[in-house]
């Protein structure tokens, strides 16, 4: 089905994952997952323990947001607080395998329970997400969504229909950096225009 989307984005540090963005949560050769157990919120793994991941979501650094109001006409910045927080006592660790390539190694994923509140300076934008968050590697990813009827912020999208119409959240986080987005989609049959609202 084609989508109409209307982006957003959203910088949540000084220095973009420009490079790396995906390098290690992208691995479409290891989909089979081999074994999965659950984790104490202080067990080492590969990547570090559940609690230090859940420290550093804790630490996100306000943001710089540039965005384009929901007529898509007027160009609007706004600074734009983070928190994201982590249930390390519900990590589990996954084992995972290329079934067509077995001599692959397939890096470790932590998944851990995950809500990350945005919340704009000028009240655009004040909503939460929840999802699990996956933590792969020196880096970890959250992806959620909310329909935009249920949003608490001001920020309102003209030309999409609220009732179906979801806002999608996409966050990664590293070591030294972190970067997300924003995006409005909305099924082809519902009346709108696509168009790039923001960028940093």
């Amino acid at each position: 089905m084609n989508i109409r989307s209307l982006g957003l984005s959203v910088l949540l540090g000084s220095v973009a994952c420009t490079g790396d963005t995906g390098t290690e949560t992208d691995r479409p050769g290891c989909s089979e997952t081999v074994s999965e157990r659950s984790l104490t919120a202080d067990e080492q793994t590969a990547v570090g323990t559940p609690a230090q991941w859940a420290q550093r979501g804790h630490s996100l650094p306000t943001a710089t947001l540039r965005f384009r109001d929901g007529t898509g006409a007027a160009s609007k910045t706004s600074g734009l607080s983070l928190k994201l927080d982590l249930e390390p006592a519900n990590a589990r660790l996954r084992q995972r395998r290329d079934a067509e390539s077995p001599q692959v190694i397939c890096p470790d994923v932590l998944d851990v329970p995950a809500t990350l509140a945005l919340h704009s300076d000028d009240g655009a934008f004040d909503e939460s997400f929840t999802a699990t968050a996956r933590i792969e590697g020196s880096q970890l990813s959250f992806r959620s969504s909310v329909l935009v009827s249920a949003l608490r912020g001001s920020y309102r999208p003209v030309g999409f229909d609220a009732k179906f119409t979801e806002l999608h959240v996409q966050a990664f986080v590293g070591e030294a950096s972190s970067q997300g987005s924003l995006m409005l989609e909305a099924p082809a049959s519902i009346a709108s225009t696509s168009a790039d609202v923001g960028d940093w």
